[in-house]
């Protein structure tokens, strides 16, 4: 995953920064003389299969992918992040290949490791946190962002100028520039995270082949089918003429989160108010936890503008007022999973266990773009 609001295994381009692209915000190293964070917090950890479309790219068709999906929680009692650094890393079963041959992702050919520099293990997702409430993330890597009205607004908020948004807690490995010709890289068995509460090269040694730093933390996530969700279809959107509209998406059967993510260049609002623009566009999205199969109804309001009564996507006339011809883009991501993305993401969840895995065992997670036209 990865992009500007978002950038993803297909062109998240506007969802966050890609990795290495984005500043960490860390605070240092925890000397290991003194009490580690995981003396307080829960690691816990799940994987799955993400399904989605690589874009066509230099040449290259489009492509569907099964890829490995990865989701985490690292939070105190009371739901707060347990750490704002430490490195961490995934151990695969050991017929798992992290990465093209010979330059493999970890320090094993079954590890991924550095994907994560950079990037701990916190209260939901990998990424860095501003706040110590698991709230504002920076343009955090290879996470999707959601906005309102599922997630709080934060236009003409005290979030910092770097806040883009609340991370919906998933990432797909491998990225984009590792992805090998194999379209379905997840094989079944036993994935391992360890969090190690340092930065310091000598306390890490030469983890993750050698021990881990003492007060580190593992927890094991297992895959036992690599199905996979169905793709998502593309939703229909019936515009309502004055900002808003609805969404018609199908939820096929085994799918019981479905998020529409609009990112748009809403440009009435943002061309001379650049406080809106966040990361390259503002975002929007719906969420139902009504499981499949059939199709449901996802309602957009037409007032979520940053004023509380500006229109959520800019019309023609809006647009025109500023100097722009025509509506704004519809568009985003349509990311169905099989597990409580939802419900266990910033700031609905404040527990220090929230369900990450579906009935299944697994948090499988399956995205598409889709584009549906200028508003009118």
């Amino acid at each position: 995953m990865r992009a500007n609001v978002k950038k993803t295994n297909l062109a998240f381009a506007l969802l966050a920064c890609g990795l290495g692209g984005c500043t960490s915000g860390q605070v240092g190293s925890y000397p290991l003389n003194s009490q580690p964070p995981s003396s307080a917090a829960k690691l816990q950890f799940a994987v799955g299969v993400a399904t989605y479309v690589q874009q066509a790219d230099n040449g290259a068709p489009a492509q569907l992918r099964h890829d490995l999906n990865l989701v985490e929680t690292l939070r105190n009692a009371n739901g707060t992040s347990g750490a704002q650094t430490d490195v961490p890393a995934v151990t695969g079963p050991s017929t798992y290949v992290a990465g093209l041959q010979p330059s493999y992702d970890g320090a094993l050919s079954n590890q991924i490791f550095k994907f994560f520099k950079n990037y701990p293990a916190l209260g939901y997702g990998f990424g860095a946190l501003i706040g110590s409430n698991g709230g504002p993330l920076q343009n955090t890597p290879e996470q999707f962002i959601g906005g309102p009205p599922a997630w709080p607004s934060i236009a003409n908020s005290q979030y910092p100028s770097t806040f883009v948004g609340f991370g919906l807690g998933f990432v797909v490995f491998p990225p984009l520039n590792q992805q090998p010709s194999n379209a379905n890289t997840v094989v079944t068995g036993t994935y391992s995270l360890t969090t190690a509460f340092t930065t310091n090269p000598q306390q890490l040694g030469n983890f993750p082949v050698t021990a881990a730093p003492p007060g580190s933390l593992t927890a094991n996530g297992t895959i036992s089918n690599v199905t996979g969700l169905p793709l998502p279809t593309s939703p229909n959107f019936v515009p309502d003429g004055v900002g808003g509209g609805s969404f018609q998406v199908y939820v096929p059967a085994g799918v019981t989160e479905t998020v529409v993510l609009l990112q748009v260049a809403n440009q009435c609002y943002t061309a001379l108010s650049t406080p809106f623009t966040g990361p390259g566009a503002t975002v929007f999205s719906l969420v139902s936890t009504t499981p499949g199969p059939g199709t449901q109804t996802l309602v957009l309001p037409s007032n979520l503008g940053p004023t509380g009564n500006q229109h959520t996507l800019c019309t023609s006339a809006d647009n025109a007022a500023v100097g722009v011809t025509g509506g704004t883009n519809v568009g985003g991501y349509v990311i169905q999973a099989d597990y409580p993305l939802y419900e266990s993401s910033y700031p609905l969840s404040t527990t220090q266990k929230p369900t990450i895995t579906g009935s299944s065992g697994q948090a499988d997670v399956a995205y598409l773009t889709f584009s549906s036209g200028n508003y009118p």
